[in-house]
């Protein structure tokens, strides 16, 4: 019993005088229950640490803790880590101010399996559990000039040797935060602000050590783990555009990762949309109600910040471009083909397959010229993306993205369509494309050429057609073929520029059907006309736009009307 009661005597009497001894804070002793309190000699400790690892840069605030002991557990309440403004600014001078700035408040923190002594000393880090409740986490990133040879140096750690500077093993029964806040602020050019609301996380059998390092199928060390958040809005940097996300959820143990509600959306009406820019630009409207990824590589995604899946699915998305012909047209833009984009983005993926189930695409044009809007319309869009990827070692094994998909055109004609994106000539934009459609009758038609083209489609039926495409940044070959009967068209015209009406110019129409209209193909003579052209880029600013043109030219074309109604 003697012995027992001197332990504890020489226990108590080496927290206190020595393991919790900090040189610049003194503890708060109004706060002490007893003269055997050691909490605030505790705060005052971690204050110190605090202090002493970040260069003086961070202030540690701890309004209670409550430590245990016999349960080996320790709570800490009302919790707050903020940066001091003169400590930053004095690194700064001192060029050793750190990339990422933090700030952190929390409600509560409990920590089971962990003793006094093992915060204050331990190189093995081996706890049961961990709950924090409710923390706001901010962090503010701005790249110093002087840091570029240690990010450089940080790029090529794994996180394992990144955590395990200063430890040699972490082990943690249970991860449980509840109901988090998670600021981004990265200062450029763009000062993109990211906000993240309610977010949870529960991790299970965490395990940081050399034999985890490159475990694939561990989710940040857990064998097994949740992550869901939701309501993330992000205002874009150029603020013509918002992203918002409904939730976010990752199951670690089935490797996929699943985004609910995905909008990629403008932040104006199309009125001010057309204001802002002044002058002819694509106005996207994504919306993608389920996206799934499976197989995720979470040791590559981790450690490299690479997206690496076997797979994603694609549920019901839609994607509306629109284009408001009024404007005056900007400089051609280049290189915003779909695989120029991709390989321009700064996250390195790698997806093996994309399965498309019931999307959708749309270009819709508002043509001055007949003062009205058109949209052309891909709906029930069923098929697969194979090999969609911006890592050049997985463009050396493959360099074609590939894309076999069904659709229906303006809701009536079927439609198969390949395509094979060039990823080796990338900056030349190369693709190729093969289109082949079904059945149309004159009605639908009606819905694109007389507001683009200014035609009215009397009579007419398209029975099929077919075309392959070649193209880069500036052309596109085609090879055309499209099989119709029976047709008749009729002018369109505004008498004058206050008129909304188009008027039809029968006369005008019937001369042109006797000389120049094709009223059928094959001819009388059973020959089918085929056609062979190029389209310049010129002013089609995106790949939806250049394709439709395209198209349209190798129509006009095939029944005998001009050329220059494409444009």
């Amino acid at each position: 019993m003697v012995f027992v009661i001197a332990a504890l005597i020489g226990g108590y009497l080496y927290l206190r005088y020595s393991a919790l001894k900090a040189k610049d804070f003194k503890p708060d002793k109004s706060k002490s229950k007893s003269v055997t309190d050691v909490r605030p000699a505790l705060i005052a400790k971690l204050q110190q640490i605090v202090k002493d690892g970040s260069n003086g840069l961070y202030v540690l605030q701890i309004k209670q803790v409550e430590p245990s002991l016999a349960n080996s557990t320790i709570d800490f309440f009302d919790v707050s880590l903020t940066p001091d403004s003169l400590a930053l600014k004095k690194l700064d001078n001192l060029q050793l101010a750190p990339d990422d700035v933090f700030n952190l408040k929390f409600n509560s923190l409990h920590i089971s399996g962990l003793s006094i002594e093992d915060i204050l000393n331990k190189k093995n880090i081996n706890l049961q559990s961990i709950v924090i409740d409710e923390p706001v986490i901010s962090v503010v990133h701005k790249e110093r000039p002087y840091n570029a040879d240690k990010r450089l140096q940080n790029d090529t750690l794994t996180l394992y040797e990144k955590l395990t500077k200063h430890l040699t093993s972490i082990s943690i029964g249970s991860i449980d935060v509840k109901k988090a806040q998670i600021i981004s602020h990265v200062i450029n050019a763009e000062d993109k602000i990211t906000r993240y609301k309610d977010v949870s996380v529960q991790l299970k059998n965490i395990l940081v050590d050399s034999s985890t390092q490159f475990d694939a199928n561990r989710f940040l060390y857990a064998k097994t783990a949740a992550l869901s958040l939701s309501k993330l809005s992000v205002n874009m940097p150029n603020s013509l555009y918002k992203l918002n996300i409904s939730s976010i959820n990752v199951s670690a143990t089935d490797r996929r990762l699943t985004l609910s509600g995905l909008e990629f959306t403008p932040r104006y009406s199309k009125p001010v949309f057309q204001q802002k820019v002044n002058v002819r630009t694509d106005m996207y409207n994504i919306k993608i109600p389920k996206l799934v990824l499976s197989g995720v590589d979470w040791w590559q995604l981790a450690n490299t910040n690479k997206l690496i899946a076997r797979q994603a699915d694609l549920h019901d998305a839609s994607i509306h471009d629109y284009l408001d012909r009024s404007l005056p047209a900007k400089k051609l833009e280049i290189a915003n083909y779909p695989h120029q984009v991709i390989m321009k983005m700064k996250m390195p993926m790698a997806i093996h397959k994309i399965q498309l189930h019931n999307n959708s695409v749309t270009y819709e044009e508002f043509n001055p010229l007949s003062s009205k809007t058109a949209a052309v319309t891909f709906e029930n869009i069923n098929g697969q993306i194979s090999n969609v990827t911006n890592i050049p070692a997985q463009v050396r094994k493959n360099h074609r993205t590939t894309v076999k998909a069904n659709a229906l055109f303006m809701k009536q004609m079927p439609l198969d369509i390949s395509f094979v994106f060039d990823l080796a000539k990338v900056k030349s934009g190369s693709f190729s494309a093969d289109l082949r459609v079904g059945a149309l009758d004159n009605s639908t038609f009606n819905k694109l050429s007389e507001p683009l083209g200014l035609v009215n489609i009397k009579t007419g039926s398209i029975n099929s057609g077919k075309a392959q495409l070649k193209g880069d940044n500036y052309v596109v070959n085609s090879n055309f073929e499209l099989l119709y009967d029976d047709l008749y068209v009729v002018p369109l015209k505004k008498e004058d520029e206050t008129e909304k009406e188009l008027r039809k110019k029968p006369l005008l129409g019937a001369l042109a059907n006797l000389l120049l209209i094709k009223k059928s193909n094959p001819g009388k003579n059973g020959e089918v006309r085929k056609f062979s052209y190029s389209v310049n880029r010129e002013q089609h600013p995106n790949f939806f736009n250049q394709l439709w043109k395209t198209l349209l030219t190798g129509i006009l074309q095939t029944v005998g009307a001009p050329k220059k109604l494409a444009k």
